[in-house]
């Protein structure tokens, strides 16, 4: 099958701040966008045409980390994300599609320097989310078949 990938576009922004010397705060943001694909056709002139618009989509993200240090080896902070993902997509590593939706998460954060060079990170989110349109006018969840019962 011959096919042609879209163009894609992606960029991070990074923002760190110490306040104090114990309590600093960073932000990441993401946006990822991708294309429609080219994918055969049935005009032989034209082998290849645009996959249908509703297939890629645009992601935006955005996360909130704050630390305090509690001893010189440890620190503990909230963080919190949000995720927003415009259109329906399809993930092609996953081979599935993926519902335009909001998440957000919020959790916490925990690290200790057992020593100079090994550092342990550990991180707890709960998110929810709330689902746009499931692909091809489908009622069914995301990760089920997109198929309707006959």
């Amino acid at each position: 099958m011959i096919s042609r990938r879209g163009d894609n576009t992606s960029g991070t922004v990074f923002v760190s701040y110490n306040f104090t010397d114990d309590l600093s705060a960073s932000v990441v943001g993401t946006i990822a966008h991708f294309e429609n694909d080219f994918v055969p056709g049935a005009v032989l002139p034209f082998p290849l045409r645009i996959q249908r618009p509703n297939i890629n989509s645009t992601v935006y993200r955005v996360g909130v980390d704050a630390t305090y240090r509690v001893t010189p080896d440890s620190s503990v902070g909230p963080t919190a994300s949000l995720r927003y993902r415009d259109r329906n997509g399809f993930l092609p590593t996953l081979m599935q599609f993926a519902p335009a939706n909001t998440r957000y998460g919020l959790g916490g954060v925990a690290q200790y320097a057992v020593t100079d060079a090994l550092t342990l990170k550990g991180r707890s989110n709960g998110s929810g989310s709330t689902r746009g349109a499931c692909p091809i006018g489908s009622t069914r969840a995301p990760g089920s078949s997109f198929r309707e019962p006959a």
